[in-house]
């Protein structure tokens, strides 16, 4: 009985298998394998920065982009056009480093590599991959410098910048770091905020005093044949300025200071605590007279760019970290909201393609803001300064600022120093 029961299923079986076979449903791999591994010829050039664009050659890539991979080290790199025996690749942001580099196509089991082949320790005969030279994009310069502000390009292709704090090895002054990277001390002086250069060709400076309620600008020769001279007196805590070239009209960036009133109601005693003069202020061209043409919470710089005043805040009450103000002939427009998503933003540069830069509070990232798609690229991740209070071009390079300095004025100089920092971009600045 059981033999029988058991030949009586396996026919049904072999029945109910034989009568589904016209509605059996094929699937295929939507990625299938057995393709062979691309192989690598020549990177051309086979060193470059961050951003740059290299060629790939070879063959058995695939002319569908988005079908090839590269990796330079564990990072991958953007393939920008595809063909069979060439890539045309976008290096990704890596400082200072020799890596591998491989190729994956979709079909293949295998990465592509180099044809160079060579003995390992066994004496057995192995393909390697092709090295690449990232270049060095972030070079730091000083060591131990205390409380470094301002900086701006001057003579001879100079950087300027200012030690606000003595150390063993610096002087308070304004300093040059030469193309070849060498620190020299032009004027030792005092002064605190960023530095521009006007159209008489002198270098500007505010004078920022955390601990008064009133500053100045000043300005110095560029050869350094004078020391710092009071331009504007008595100006609400000035902490960054730029002047308009065409018309000679310098803004101010002011902190404010609060403004603390009590007031009995009835009963109780009501403490107020207004934030009454900070803000932007002008200069028009030819006078010392300031006059306040927009309201901010906290403004820490201002800088021009393409008929607009851009403002940065830190620990704002209202608005964006990044505002701004349309230029006009008897003052500034309205204020705008620019960006949002970031809360501390101490200044900000443009280069010539209209891309603004900077480094938010604590990031340790420079990123690059696109004003017009509200994209932004990061460059150099966890290779940047913590925070870029004061930023200049040279060239197709930007130099970075990191001042920490204590909010504290009391606070002593064994504190860490700040960091001054030069990153390839590969685009120059705005005019």
């Amino acid at each position: 009985m059981k033999r029988i029961l058991g030949v009586s299923i396996t026919l049904i079986s072999i029945i109910l298998y034989i009568s589904c076979q016209d509605n059996v449903i094929q699937w295929n791999d939507p990625n299938p394998t057995g393709l062979s591994a691309a192989v690598i010829d020549s990177i051309v050039p086979n060193s470059g920065f961050g951003k740059e664009i290299v060629k790939i050659y070879g063959s058995g890539f695939l002319a569908d982009k988005t079908k090839d991979m590269v990796l330079f080290g564990g990072i991958p790199g953007g393939v920008l056009e595809a063909s069979e025996t060439e890539l045309t690749v976008e290096l990704p942001m890596i400082n200072n480093k020799l890596l591998k580099v491989k190729v994956a196509i979709q079909g293949s089991e295998f990465w592509g590599y180099w044809t160079e082949e060579k003995l390992d320790t066994a004496s057995q005969t192995i393909t390697d991959t092709l090295d690449f030279t990232f270049k060095q994009a972030v070079t730091v310069f000083g060591d131990s410098i205390y409380w470094p502000a301002g900086i701006t390009l001057g003579l001879n292709d100079n950087i300027y910048f200012i030690i606000n704090q003595l150390s063993p090895h610096w002087a308070k002054g304004v300093y040059t770091i030469s193309p070849e990277g060498e620190i020299a001390l032009l004027k030792k002086t005092n002064v605190l905020g960023n530095m521009v250069v006007g159209p008489d060709d002198r270098i500007y400076a505010p004078n920022l005093r955390p601990s008064q309620e009133t500053g100045w600008i000043s300005w110095i020769e560029m050869d350094g044949s004078t020391s710092f001279t009071k331009y504007i007196r008595d100006v609400v805590q000035p902490a960054y300025i730029d002047i308009d070239q065409m018309n000679n009209t310098m803004y101010i960036a002011s902190l404010g200071f609060y403004e603390e009133n009590t007031n009995q109601v009835e009963d109780e005693t009501v403490t107020e605590i207004t934030d009454i003069k900070s803000g932007i202020y002008e200069v028009k061209n030819g006078t010392s007279d300031t006059v306040r043409v927009a309201d901010y919470s906290r403004a820490v710089s201002c800088k021009i760019h393409d008929g607009y005043l851009y403002v940065t805040q830190v620990g704002n009450d209202e608005g964006a970290a990044v505002m701004r103000n349309e230029i006009l002939v008897d003052g500034l427009g309205p204020n705008e909201e620019v960006i949002t998503e970031y809360e501390n933003i101490y200044c900000i540069e443009f280069d010539v393609e209209g891309n603004m830069y900077f480094v938010p509070e604590g990031s340790k990232t420079l990123i690059q803001y696109n004003l017009t798609d509200k994209s932004a690229v990061e460059f150099y991740r966890d290779d940047i300064v913590e925070t870029a209070n004061f930023m200049c071009w040279s060239g197709e390079s930007l130099y970075l600022v990191y001042s920490n300095a204590p909010s504290d004025p009391a606070v002593s100089q064994s504190d860490s120093p700040g960091r001054i920092q030069k990153v390839v971009i590969g685009i120059a600045g705005a005019e």
